[in-house]
């Protein structure tokens, strides 16, 4: 021990070089350990909000399967649900659902009251509460009249036992529900919501439940994008896949301690063939080099963590500013603050001081394999030769090709992981654009009609009404009728799309979308034609894939704009990007077949229906889109073909006045939840509309989002500190280890030029070697995440960001050239 301390004390420098490398990865173990976890908690928590935390819904199941399942004891959460009824209410429109507990608050918490306790209790979701135009308080008596599955009109006079926050899922498409305590009736059937622990095989748990218990498969929906999303979701626990995180980046400080301690090898062998020449034996040596490394980082570890409280401290006051709404879930509320798991961290550092074991072994070996008189005599070898020459000059760079190599490795893990970290929050940054592309949330409110009475939608009166509510900057409308488009023979059309599309929809109300009508011996596809007001026609614009969107050009003739869906080939959904589905092209004529009826037949959905009850219209396709401005609503045409004309057009031919859906927005200054509220009122007793209010539910993604960008900057700042470090630390050590053999090629006669092009020479082998090893990790890094999570399935495209992969390279190369250069010129004295 004696001995170490002189050692360390006889070289400051370099102690200090390796003390200040423990130092610098402990404190990153520490900070990354916590933001990461953190980042992996709020990612796993907004999915289960805004979808459900549900893995699986089983269809169609009855009591015995329920009884048979709940038994599982790799289930977390069991959920149960029945429809009851939907509303027959003169003025409101909702459904009567039948829950049980864990369903009820899987995605809610109770704001006053309890779970039911009499058969007439009901709970509201609190929006639901405000638009039945009721106080907030339980303990209300409300009239319930619905019409049943068994179409029998149900009229109760109802409790109200409990008042929950609102369900996103619910609120998301407007869906009003009263929920009833569930009805075991062995003759209902239910839907069975099932989340698994993690690490649950869940492939083979199903398979169990088809054969075992009579599932039939096609009842069972998982709530995933993807096969692949499920597997990650359910395989790897969360706490195991941040230890292995936290390993792993254990394992990159590792390799930083080791290439800095690599770098003085051969004075260390210098130093201890000395000491065995002295008589020394060979455990004297590595308990020599394993007391010094060993207390070099326990010395280092309390200012480690200091460092860490300092950096959190800081992260914690910056997240203080971020106002975010409640994620609630089970019945609690979800923690969205950093969270700093000890385990963990615990765990990460006794890994290092393992590997530190491993690194003092490895180094003896080196020393061991050295006979006394050779590691003595460590000059440079000049291979008898008496001036410099170009085999010197190469021999330089050969003979550090290890400690090169180890650097590279260590350097591009790191560029490789921030690389990583990057593509993570642009896949968080293109799901959440993807959400706003599925919801179609480009406003602040929306309004839709679902009447299938056309005439009976929002009428000029309620736009008036809406008009006069301060705080609306703007209404952009949209008309439309329902129709078939008749496909010509020449356009080539994506048969997997439709397909797809297809078999999702046949048994539903809106049946097939693409077909051939037996009359025409044609094929069709359901679509609409719709009326956009002048604004929303620029609002189109945002969605143009090619031709003129220019409004007198429109309003001429029959000219129109058709919104044409697009996809790849890893898709079966409606994309902002791909290829068309259809291939029509600008000048192209399209003829449409519309109902001669105003309302919305049951008929119309089939697609050989009476062909007597349609007229057919033709439209000059002068501008393509991919998107609609619009959302769906009963007709549900948007994953396919929509034509686009103006309003004085949509009047002339059709004859329909009331609109089908608004797009409102705010003025600046005004509170989107009391407009919201505001807009609302115009609409009670509309059983057919539906309002959303957009703005706040981006406003609550877009508030969670800040949070988890602000952990991942500080990840990423972590990361850049540690390359820095590394990038200088190494470099500067490297040269300091070759002071002597600098001076011995000097004096062989090499000018001041020539010092420099050995040196720029080993800066350039080191930027080619790092630069190639960052692109290979990174690249292979990203396109493992991208696949194995199914990213593919969810429409994003699988994009390297050159421009932060040069930044990287740069934050590496620079330091090194510059650590080079300031060495060299204090090597001229």
């Amino acid at each position: 021990m004696r001995f170490v301390l002189k050692y360390i004390r006889g070289n400051k420098i370099k102690s200090f070089f390796i003390y200040f490398s423990f130092l610098v990865c402990i404190a990153i173990i520490i900070i990354s350990n916590s933001l990461i976890e953190t980042i992996s908690n709020i990612e796993t928590l907004q999915k289960k909000y805004q979808n459900s935390p549900y893995n699986i819904i089983i269809a169609n199941s009855n009591s015995k399967q329920y009884s048979n399942i709940e038994k599982d004891k790799n289930i977390s959460n069991l959920g149960l649900e029945n429809f009851i009824g939907v509303s027959k209410d003169e003025k409101y429109l909702y459904q009567v659902i039948g829950t049980n507990y864990d369903n009820l608050l899987s995605t809610s918490k109770f704001i006053v009251g309890n779970f039911f306790q009499k058969k007439n209790d009901i709970i509201l979701e609190k929006w639901t509460l405000e638009y039945l135009g009721l106080k907030p308080n339980i303990n209300q008596e409300v009239n319930v009249v619905y019409k049943n599955e068994k179409g029998n009109i149900i009229n109760e006079k109802c409790n109200i036992c409990g008042i929950i926050n609102d369900i996103p899922a619910n609120k998301n498409i407007g869906l009003k529900v009263i929920y009833k305590d569930i009805n075991f009736n062995k003759s209902n059937k239910f839907k069975i919501k099932l989340e698994y622990k993690k690490g649950t095989d869940l492939y083979s748990v199903l398979n169990r439940y088809e054969k075992k218990y009579g599932i039939d498969k096609r009842n069972i929906i998982m709530n995933a994008s993807s096969p692949e999303e499920m597997n990650e979701n359910l395989s790897t626990s969360l706490d195991i896949n941040n230890i292995f995180k936290g390993i792993v980046f254990s394992i990159l400080c590792i390799l930083i301690i080791y290439s800095i301690i690599n770098m003085s090898i051969r004075e260390r062998i210098k130093i201890y063939s000395l000491i065995k020449a002295l008589g020394a034996n060979k455990f004297f040596v590595f308990k020599s080099i394993l007391y010094e490394l060993t207390m070099l980082y326990i010395s280092a570890i309390p200012l480690g963590f200091l460092i860490n409280d300092i950096f959190t401290k800081a992260v914690v006051r910056k997240i203080k500013f971020i106002n975010t709404e409640n994620i609630y879930l089970h019945n609690s509320t979800a923690n969205l603050n950093l969270i700093v798991n000890n385990k963990q961290i615990f765990l990460s550092l006794l890994v290092m001081l393992l590997f530190v074991v491993i690194i003092s072994f490895l180094i003896y070996l080196k020393i061991k394999n050295n006979n006394i008189v050779s590691g003595i005599i460590t000059s440079y070898n000049l291979k008898k030769k008496y001036k410099f020459t170009r085999n010197i000059y190469l021999n330089y760079i050969i003979k550090d090709i290890s400690t090169i190599l180890i650097m590279v490795v260590t350097l591009s893990m790191l560029s490789s992981y921030f690389l990583l970290i990057r593509f993570n929050d642009y896949l968080s940054a293109e799901q959440e654009k993807m959400m706003v592309w599925d919801m179609y949330s480009y406003s602040d409110i929306k309004v839709a009609a679902t009447d299938n009475n056309l005439n009976k939608s929002i009428s000029r009166e309620d736009l008036n009404k809406l008009k006069k509510v301060d705080g609306i900057k703007s209404i952009d409308h949209s008309r439309l009728i329902p129709g078939k488009i008749i496909l010509q023979d020449q356009w080539k059309v994506n048969n997997k799309y439709f397909s797809n599309l297809n078999e999702n929809s046949k048994d539903n109300y809106w049946k097939e979308y693409m077909g051939t009508n037996k009359n025409l011996h044609k094929r069709i596809v359901k679509g609409s034609v719709r009326a956009y007001n002048d604004d929303s026609f620029k609002q189109l614009k945002n969605f143009k894939t090619s031709g003129n969107f220019n409004l007198e050009a429109l309003k001429k003739g029959n000219n129109a704009i058709i919104v044409i869906p697009k996809t790849d080939k890893n898709n079966f959904k409606n994309l902002p990007y791909g290829e068309n589905v259809i291939d029509i092209k600008v000048g192209d004529t399209l003829k449409i077949m519309t109902p001669k009826s105003k309302i919305i037949e049951n008929s119309y959905y089939n697609l050989n229906d009476d062909f007597n009850k349609y007229k057919i219209n033709q439209f000059k396709v002068v501008g393509i889109a991919y998107g609609s401005y619009f959302e769906n609503t009963r007709e549900r045409t948007n994953p396919s073909l929509n034509i686009i004309i103006t309003d004085n057009k949509f009047n002339d031919i059709y004859k329909t006045y009331d609109y089908r859906n608004l797009n409102i927005y705010m003025s600046n200054g005004y509170n989107i939840d009391n407009l919201y509220k505001e807009v609302d009122k115009v609409f009670i007793g509309r059983k057919n509309i539906i309002t959303r209010n957009v703005r706040s539910e981006t406003n609550q993604i877009s508030q969670i989002n800040s949070r988890k960008t602000v952990f991942s900057i500080s990840v990423i700042v972590s990361l850049v500190v540690a390359i820095l470090f590394f990038a200088a630390n190494s470099i500067s050590s490297l040269y300091e280890i070759n002071k002597n053999d600098i001076l011995t090629i000097r004096k062989l006669g090499a000018s001041k030029k020539q010092i420099y092009k050995i040196l720029i020479l080993e800066w350039i082998l080191l930027s080619v070697l790092l630069i190639s090893g960052t692109f290979v990790l990174s690249k292979l890094s990203q396109d493992f995440v991208y696949y194995s999570r199914g990213i593919s399935y969810e429409g994003i495209k699988n994009i390297y960001n050159y421009t932060n992969f040069i930044g990287i390279c740069l934050v590496n190369i620079i330091p090194l050239l510059l650590v080079l250069f300031y060495k060299t010129n204090r090597s001229k004295n």
